[in-house]
Parts: structure tokens; sequence; C-alpha cells
């Protein structure tokens, strides 16, 4: 009695088509990954982008403020610069108010108060610097500018972003 092979009989795949199908489900999952890697990355970028800006302007808007409300400033003295602010003000709780840099962070002292830090941990300031633009018997302009560049222990390029803050505020007469 001869064996009937019809195809027509035949149900499943072959080796080649199960191995094909294999060979095209991981070059999708392959694309999905790499997909998903980018955009976790530059998800990194932005967020190191975005708290370097907004606590950079943050910063500027206070020390700004302070110069600006101010009774006058004695350091720095007019025609010089300096890593120090020190802003005389009109409330006694916090007169003086000094402006300095420890360890990569901004840090505010006001009065007698303890010192407190004006930036987070995510980020590091370095490049600060003040300089008093006036003239003799003119009020006191300064001009403030720092680098903040987002905490990046491990070097990585995702969390790479600096920017670099200039500002200048003049004090206003009562």
């Amino acid at each position: 009695m001869p064996l009937n092979h019809s195809k027509k009989n035949q149900v499943g795949f072959t080796l080649i088509e199960t191995i094909m199908y294999f060979a095209v489900a991981a070059t999708i999952l392959l694309v999905l990954a790499s997909m998903f890697s980018l955009v976790l990355r530059i998800r990194s970028k932005n967020f190191a982008a975005l708290t370097v800006e907004q606590e950079g302007a943050l910063v500027m808007l206070q020390m700004t403020q302070a110069i600006r409300n101010a009774e006058n400033i004695t350091v720095p003295t007019i025609g010089t610069n300096g890593a120090t602010l020190t802003v005389n003000t009109y409330t006694a709780g916090i007169d003086p108010t000094i402006f300095s840099l420890s360890q990569g962070a901004l840090q505010v002292k006001e009065g007698t108060n303890p010192t407190t830090r004006l930036t987070s941990s995510k980020v590091v300031v370095t490049n600060l610097s003040f300089s008093n633009l006036a003239r003799p018997n003119t009020p006191d302009t300064i001009s403030i500018s720092f680098t903040l560049s987002a905490y990046n222990p491990y070097n990585r390029p995702d969390y790479s972003y600096s920017h670099t803050f200039q500002a200048t505020a003049t004090v206003r007469q009562p």
C-alpha cells in the first residue's frame, strides 16, 4: 500500500519558517529596545538641562532682587570684583546678606541666621564672580556671572549640561 504524502494534509511550520519568524521578531525587538534606550537618554539630557536652567534663573533672581532692594554694597568695592557679594539691607534681621560659593554650592547668609544653600545637590556652581561697575557718587551696580552644571559624577554624556548665567543689577535709590 503506497503512502500518500499530500501537502494538503500537512499542518504546521517548517524549521526554516520558524527560524525566519524568530529572526523578524528579534529584529523588531532590537529596534524597539534601541528606541527605548534613546528616549531614556534624551529624557535624562532634558532633565539635566531643565534643572540647570530653572535653578540658575531662580538663583539669579534672588541675587538681583537682593541687590535692587539693598541699602548699599560693601563687597566688592567700586571698581573691583570677587567671589563674594555682601549686601547691606534696610531690614535688621537680614543685614548683612552675603552670597558666596562653598564646595560647588551657592549659599547665602542673612544677618545672624545660619548659612543656607541656594542650589540643590543636582547642580554644581563654578566661576562665581561679582563685579562692582559703579562710579563714585553713583548707585552700586553689580555684574553677576556664574556657571551652573548638572551634577554628573560618572561623566555620562546624557547627564552633561552646563550654562553660564550673567546679569547686572543696580541698587535702587530710596
